[in-house]
């Protein structure tokens, strides 16, 4: 069984280096998305690891909230489907992820719910209880382009507008819904998902652009979405296997205290951290993996 990693990367690349030897294994492919924002060193660009081949996607720029964040999966997927090799699985992690069992025991678990797919849904009662889907599918988010300001106060202030613009969308009863026959889902945009899965996916690349080109965060939305108005949502483990605490942060970043919590978790994937704030809980991780290899 092979495995395909899709990477979102953006900063910290000494901390994504260590991800990439931690998911050093036979049967696996990495593919990175480097922001174009951002200048990828040396030692990135040029490692070498000892059985996954690193394959860099083509580059694009990645906003926030944007469908930049929509094409950038799309491109790592079908980066990864065009691969020699036929993949499995397909997991969708970003660079500061980092993976809590060891790679023998994730391909175990793979070929013991080999044919399941692994996305997470947010409770459809808490999503129309906070107007997820009015909010972002009914009408229309024109605004995004000049999110990109590099002046914070100037982003602040588009996203202001566009809030109100949709808003003003509603008031009027603007329901672009109304015109599609899909019901829409929500959920975290991370996944590990089959072969079968991502062809489907890369197949509705027309459908994806058309509706969620004016939508914000439409990330967390259009993977969903597909799954659950196909034969695919039958097969659905039910979550991610992703360890992600939105209680304490956006998203919280772990520390070495968590470190029993995240031992204890059951799950796959956690993020997020930085070596920055804490690099004790990134060191206990990598020496907990290590440890399980020998």
């Amino acid at each position: 069984m092979k495995h395909a990693y899709l990477i979102m990367a953006h900063n910290n690349f000494e901390q994504l280096l260590i991800l990439l030897e931690l998911l050093d294994f036979p049967d696996n492919v990495i593919f990175i998305h480097v922001d174009k924002k951002s200048e990828v060193p040396a030692y990135i660009s040029d490692l070498v690891l000892t059985y996954s081949p690193i394959i860099f996607t083509e580059r694009i720029n990645v906003y926030w909230g944007d469908y930049s964040q929509i094409d950038c999966e799309l491109t790592l997927l079908q980066a990864a489907f065009d691969y020699p090799l036929s993949f499995s699985y397909y997991h969708l992690i970003s660079g500061v992820d980092l993976p809590l069992v060891d790679q023998k025991k994730f391909h175990d678990f793979f070929e013991i719910n080999k044919g399941k797919e692994f996305v997470s849904f947010i409770d459809k009662k808490w999503t129309e209880e906070h107007r997820i889907i009015k909010k972002r599918i009914y009408g229309y988010s024109v605004f995004q382009k000049y999110y990109r300001s590099k002046i914070k106060s100037m982003n602040k202030i588009f996203r202001l507008i566009d809030k109100i613009s949709v808003e003003l969308q509603l008031l009027f009863r603007i329901n672009r819904t109304k015109m599609l026959n899909e019901e829409f889902m929500f959920g975290p945009n991370w996944f590990s998902i089959t072969n079968e899965f991502t062809e489907y996916i890369l197949g509705n690349r027309g459908w994806i652009e058309k509706v969620f080109r004016y939508t914000l965060c439409g990330d967390e939305i259009f993977l969903q979405t597909l799954m659950y108005n196909s034969e695919f949502y039958k097969k659905n483990y039910g979550e991610n296997l992703r360890y992600v605490d939105w209680e304490r942060g956006n998203p919280y970043i772990f520390k070495l205290n968590d470190y029993e919590e995240l031992e204890n978790s059951s799950k796959l994937f956690a993020r997020k951290f930085d070596t920055t704030i804490d690099c004790k809980i990134i060191e206990r991780i990598c020496e907990s993996i290590n440890e399980r290899k020998d």
